[in-house]
């Protein structure tokens, strides 16, 4: 979100003693991530910082589950929610879905370069996320990729409109004016992606967990570890 939800600060900070037991002094609004989800740096009497997320009442639960046990399994790059009194992982109030995180202070990977160390501790990451055997109970609920040509088709409807159709919101028409000036490498790239999920298809793999949007700007990187 862009601007903050109707929750006056004190509210928050009540509920965040009650909820999570942490003595909270201030709360900032972060004007950063999803459209449907207000973030907040909330700072505790100590000094301690916090990341809070207020997501959306009904949201995919295993979005947090996941994390969490892959922390508990000894993936510490993995950030996980902290836990509320009674042991949950988040909570409804307020209409939201509540959880907390502790807050690194740094940037994403594509503001900080990562140093060697850094490469090699996200590919352990990303190797111990593979290897990692679900218990029967998260398996189930974990999508499945099946290749399906659905968001290609996505990409090919928006780039038959930035060949036909010139946008009168500027921000829109920068988009495609620079959408036009790669259009050969997005096909050539929509081609690959096609070819290859047919090959993939075609293929009896074994399900194992991915991070399936593994881009730098999912990636906090810490200052205080850039050796």
């Amino acid at each position: 979100m862009l601007t903050p939800p109707p929750l006056p600060d004190d509210v928050i900070v009540a509920s965040l003693r009650a909820t999570f037991a942490l003595e909270i002094a201030r709360v900032t609004f972060l004007p950063i991530g999803h459209v449907d989800t207000a973030t907040y740096r909330a700072e505790a009497e100590d000094g301690t910082a916090y990341f809070l997320r207020l997501r959306p009442e009904q949201f995919h639960t295993i979005s947090v589950a996941i994390p969490a046990l892959l922390h508990a399994r000894g993936v510490g790059a993995v950030l996980a929610p902290l836990r509320t009194t009674t042991g949950q992982l988040w909570r409804r109030q307020h209409g939201f879905a509540w959880m907390i995180y502790p807050f690194v202070v740094g940037s994403s990977g594509f503001v900080t370069a990562l140093s060697a160390h850094q490469w090699r501790t996200f590919g352990a990451t990303l190797r111990a996320l593979h290897d990692t055997e679900l218990p029967p109970s998260l398996a189930r609920r974990v999508e499945r990729e099946d290749f399906t040509p659905r968001w290609r088709a996505l990409v090919e409807r928006f780039d038959q409109q930035t060949r036909t159709q010139r946008f009168k919101d500027p921000v829109a028409e920068a988009l495609a004016a620079f959408w036009r000036s790669r259009q050969q490498d997005i096909t050539a790239m929509l081609a690959g992606a096609d070819a290859l999920a047919r090959v993939v298809c075609q293929r009896a793999s074994d399900f194992v967990l991915c991070h399936a949007d593994a881009h730098p700007n999912n990636l906090p990187v810490s200052y205080t570890h850039l050796t």
